[in-house]
């Protein structure tokens, strides 16, 4: 059986088991089934009355031109002519959370684990929905919201309960998913040159990455077990005393988060990392993303990166320029995560991430399947939080043929 069979089969399945949830549910499906296309199937379950507004909601307004280019697919394929049939629309959560008492037919949630927040959950709560369909690769059931007292999973519950699953092991598995290499390239902290720049603006000075890695790693582990004196004072009042630990507790979690948050930066923007991309990228054969967490150290690497400090033609002109193959490589940090289909993709290379698995697979899922082994760099900086981070985001995956390089030359040596 054919891949596009099987997937077919698949968004039929997952159709299904919309309809039998009322209209009401989300599929969570590995990137490259078709999601849009079980939108769209699930769009043509609605009456024809143009009256009815239908809207696409995404989390950035990129995912537009995606899906503009997957309408003219279906169309194609199904013989079908969405945007006269249907009147749909596109926005993103950000532009329609504030909304109140909007009447919508069906909303299709792209990517509804960010729908499920604090803020932008008030677009389901303060609207009126004949209709939700809830798109996502990994549903994060794990963030909990301490100003609610609630759960993300808690909302989505709310919203558009889970109704279907096929995840990326279940893909690899049946070979709907395209099949990887994954190469993990070993880092070390450089403990010679002094490049990350340290101190402040009126006093700034150089050290070595290991030293500056050392001193944040070093601040956040004191922060963490600072001491917090949580006895009564026998003259303390009860409201002096919960004032005292509220505070206290306070910056001590200001403190955590800060030191947290420069460890993380200096890893993202390591000058290390950049000769071993510049290096790998002589050798790899085919066009290839690099996604980082750090636009600065992106630009190091190649000046076609798309984000957020491009006005929307210059990123649409990278994109067009990479799927008619002027050029080759493309960066990005989030706006090509998820939602992008690039054209002939053959080289995933992750420079930095997070330590979310949802992260990994939204960037792997950039490798659509051709019938042909996708190819994906990882760089892991040893005795560095990276390890961790690298660890958590494949601890549930399976069915991946991972390839372990003592170095940058190693790599090479076996990709040659």
């Amino acid at each position: 059986m054919k891949n596009i069979e099987k997937k077919d089969i698949i968004q039929k399945a997952a159709l299904k088991a919309w309809l039998e949830s009322g209209k009401k549910g989300s599929a969570e499906i590995s990137t490259g089934i078709g999601k849009t296309f079980l939108a769209l199937h699930a769009l043509y379950e609605m009456p024809l009355d143009w009256s009815i507004e239908h809207y696409f909601f995404a989390e950035v307004t990129d995912r537009k031109l995606d899906l503009i280019k997957q309408i003219k697919l279906y169309n194609q394929i199904f013989e079908r002519d969405v945007l006269t049939d249907y009147n749909l629309h596109f926005k993103t959560y950000q532009g329609a959370y504030k909304w109140v008492g909007k009447k919508i037919g069906l909303a299709i949630m792209d990517e509804v684990h960010e729908l499920c927040s604090v803020e932008y959950s008030k677009l389901y709560y303060n609207n009126h929905f004949k209709a939700i369909i809830g798109l996502s690769a990994t549903i994060d059931k794990e963030t909990y919201y301490e100003s609610i007292k609630r759960f993300k999973i808690d909302i989505l519950n709310d919203i558009a309960p889970i109704c279907f699953t096929y995840s990326l092991n279940d893909g690899l598995k049946d070979g709907t998913s395209r099949q990887l290499d994954i190469y993990v390239i070993s880092n070390q902290l450089n403990n010679t040159d002094k490049t990350v720049v340290a101190g402040s603006k009126l006093r700034p000075f150089k050290q070595t990455e290991k030293a500056a890695y050392d001193y944040w790693n070093k601040m956040f582990t004191k922060n963490v077990s600072e001491f917090i004196d949580y006895s009564k004072g026998s003259n303390e009042s009860g409201s002096a005393y919960n004032a005292r630990i509220i505070k206290s507790e306070a910056i001590k979690s200001a403190k955590i988060r800060n030191a947290a948050a420069r460890r993380s930066k200096l890893l993202y923007k390591l000058p290390s990392k950049i000769p071993i991309i510049q290096e790998l990228l002589k050798y790899v054969k085919g066009k290839s993303i690099v996604f980082g967490n750090d636009i600065d150290a992106l630009l190091k690497v190649t000046k076609n990166v798309v984000s957020s400090r491009n006005k929307p033609d210059i990123n649409n002109k990278i994109r067009d320029d990479f799927d008619n193959d002027k050029i080759q490589i493309i960066g990005s940090f989030k706006k090509l995560k998820q939602g992008a289909n690039l054209k002939d993709l053959d080289n995933c290379i992750i420079m930095s991430y997070f330590s979310k698995e949802l992260d990994l697979k939204q960037r792997l899922g950039r490798l659509r399947d051709d019938g042909t082994i996708g190819k994906v760099f990882i760089i892991v900086t040893k005795e560095t939080q990276e390890e961790v981070w690298f660890n958590k985001m494949f601890e549930n995956l399976n069915n991946l043929n991972m390839i372990y390089c003592d170095n940058i030359d190693d790599c090479i040596n076996k990709i040659k």
